[in-house]
């Protein structure tokens, strides 16, 4: 994710499509960025870059270790929620 201070930084968000077929961003934790701290945005917002970029500091293993952890307890919950595929 591209910081306030124009820095490029690892990042987990969720991506999904709503009702309206809108493709969109979730992020629950763009705080850590500078910005407020939850955002909805619209799937090419110029902030979020999926993979890695030439100026793009990898992941350590303790942060790949985090964003894995979470998704599994996010996956544990999905049965109360309706969720859109993304395309």
């Amino acid at each position: 994710m591209l910081d306030t201070s124009g820095r490029w930084s690892g990042h987990f968000w969720i991506e999904g499509v709503v009702d309206c077929g809108a493709s969109v961003i979730v992020d629950l934790t763009a705080d850590q960025f500078g910005y407020d701290p939850v955002i909805l945005a619209d799937r090419d917002d110029d902030r979020y870059r999926c993979n890695i970029l030439s100026s793009y500091e990898p992941l350590n293993g303790t942060e790949r270790k985090w964003g894995y952890g979470l998704f599994m307890r996010a996956i544990d919950t999905t049965e109360d929620f309706k969720f859109a595929a993304a395309a």
